[in-house]
């Protein structure tokens, strides 16, 4: 009941069905419907319980098992939550399935050109990097991760490749940052433990450590997951919008992921962004498109509306910590 509760509050806590979505949505913002049974599947458990255990590695800081399901679709999974950090089709180990990395490259809509240099917090299954190669042989990529271990797994069982333009750098992702003297076009943040994201990346003095590291019209991309408090959730969002005076959110199926995209000097245009994922669309052949997901975007006003009031996330305020 407690869950049920809390999963309620998360929904019901969002708007529903707005009008004008944004300048250049696709069409009007409206929230995706999504049954309790989908959106505790999609937060809780995103992959199916019918699953082979194929390795299974306690590290210094997760316990992680590599799963294949009964779909074709191999999992890399941090335990005892079981949330897929990332997951490939054998079949087609080229695409990207999971819903919030396909959001998260509607930051290449922000450019007109390609990007030149792309950091990564997080390297998880390696899913990301892999695809910005392939969209970009060019591009000088740095990959931050925690745990040394993730390398190896995600080399081995996931095709994961660190080529002469790709820095892996292990390291926790803040420290990365408060010490980095390069600035980059995108930094993509996707760190999370089996529970939730660290707390020290979500602060405003990491993000504004994140807003010295933009190269001019550079791009920030948070994925928010919802992990059903409405509250904290808010109090992320306001605390990108403390920092970067441009915001842009958008709302994966179910909810379960708010994708943030913000930055010092890119406007985050919506027609312009609209006209640029439509234009990548038809240039590259990818499983996914990037122009229906902007119509999930929020506006701005009810952006701002959601958020009046929450709680700043700083280094002395922790709200993701009981």
């Amino acid at each position: 009941m407690v869950l049920v509760s809390v999963l309620f509050a998360c929904t019901t806590g969002l708007p529903q069905c707005l009008s004008g979505g944004g300048e250049g949505s696709a069409e009007p913002f409206k929230m995706p419907e999504v049954s309790f049974w989908q959106h505790l599947w999609s937060v809780f458990l995103p992959r199916p319980p019918n699953s082979n255990v194929v390795y299974h590695q306690e590290t210094e800081y997760f316990d992680i098992t590599v799963e294949d399901d009964e779909s074709g679709f191999r999992h890399l999974v941090f335990n005892p939550r079981k949330g897929s950090q990332g997951y490939i089709r054998f079949e087609a180990p080229e695409e990207v399935h999971p819903k919030f990395m396909q959001f998260s490259f509607l930051s290449l809509a922000a450019f007109e050109a390609a990007p030149c240099r792309v950091l990564f917090i997080g390297l998880g299954a390696g899913i990301m990097p892999m695809f910005m190669r392939r969209v970009n042989s060019d591009v000088r990529m740095t990959v931050v991760e925690l745990d040394a271990a993730i390398q190896p797994i995600s080399e081995r069982f996931f095709g994961f490749h660190a080529d002469g333009g790709m820095d892996v750098v292990i390291s926790d992702g803040r420290v990365f940052v408060n010490r980095s003297k390069e600035t980059f076009d995108i930094i993509f943040i996707d760190a999370f433990n089996h529970k939730e994201i660290p707390f020290h990346l979500t602060t405003v003095e990491f993000f504004k450590n994140i807003s010295r590291c933009l190269a001019p019209r550079g791009v920030m991309v948070a994925n928010i997951a919802n992990f059903g408090d409405v509250l904290l959730l808010h109090s992320q969002l306001a605390t990108v919008r403390e920092v970067f005076p441009n915001v842009a959110v958008f709302i994966s199926p179910g909810q379960t992921n708010f994708i943030v995209l913000a930055s010092n000097d890119n406007p985050l245009d919506g027609d312009g962004m609209l006209r640029r994922a439509q234009e990548l669309d038809r240039e590259h052949r990818w499983n996914f498109k990037l122009e229906p997901f902007m119509s999930t975007r929020i506006p701005d006003e009810v952006l701002k509306m959601q958020i009046s009031g929450a709680r700043i996330i700083t280094d002395d305020f922790a709200p993701l910590n009981p």
